[in-house]
């Protein structure tokens, strides 16, 4: 399409947009329930996620490094590692002063020194390691990002958690009656939805099946 609704649009491209503009209405009034579906489910599964001590003790962590998967270009880890705590100290390459110590919080003036000194990766506490009995730990998990510190014992993490996968959702599907439904660069909104659905209900299929096919008609 070339023409804009300023300027007016000529019969083809009048039909071509029709088509989009039903998507965008479909997907306002039945993919919002399956956004809001997921949330519920997630809800249900990680309800019980709650801070439930100080520190578990635990010396394992993950890397955070700078280079972004996705994007296959080099990203600042600055953003990623604020109000996280170290697993293992982080040591500038050049000088081998430590710049934080283990088991430590980084704040943003320490996260801004380890990326001006050129470090490539931070191993930080996760809750994927955390060895709480039940629940997390707050050195585990970190900062609550809207006090800016650690969070508080007793906070229901696991609910957050689901509500902050589970709402962008619902957003991006009511986005598509804003764009009509139209391809742009960021690809089609609602295919992100069912992909997310895919990744938390995996289905087992039992592939490769076998299936007799009869070369004349009449033979078993």
């Amino acid at each position: 399409m070339r023409s804009s609704f300023e300027e007016g649009l000529t019969a083809p491209e009048y039909f071509i947009s029709t088509s989009g503009g039903r998507k965008g209405l479909v997907d306002t009034a039945l993919k919002t329930a399956y956004a809001g579906y997921l949330t519920r489910k997630l809800v249900a599964v990680a309800e019980n996620v709650i801070v439930t001590e100080r520190d578990c003790g635990t010396i394992d962590g993950i890397f955070i490094a700078p280079l972004n998967e996705e994007k296959k270009e080099a990203e600042s880890p600055r953003k990623r590692i604020v109000g996280r705590v170290t697993a293992s100290p982080v040591i500038d390459p050049s000088s081998k002063e430590v710049i934080v110590g283990s088991n430590e919080e980084i704040t943003e003036e320490l996260a801004e020194r380890i990326e001006v000194s050129g470090v490539k990766k931070v191993k930080v506490r996760s809750p994927l390691t955390c060895q709480a009995k039940w629940g997390l730990c707050q050195r585990c998990y970190g900062w609550d990002l809207t006090t800016r510190r650690l969070v508080d014992l007793g906070e229901a993490v696991g609910v957050i958690a689901a509500q902050s996968i589970g709402e962008p959702g619902t957003q991006l599907t009511l986005r598509t009656f804003h764009t009509g439904g139209i391809f742009q660069k960021g690809g089609d909104i609602p295919q992100g939805l069912p992909r997310a659905t895919e990744l938390f209900e995996p289905r087992k299929h039992d592939y490769p099946r076998k299936g007799v096919i009869r070369q004349r008609k009449g033979e078993e």
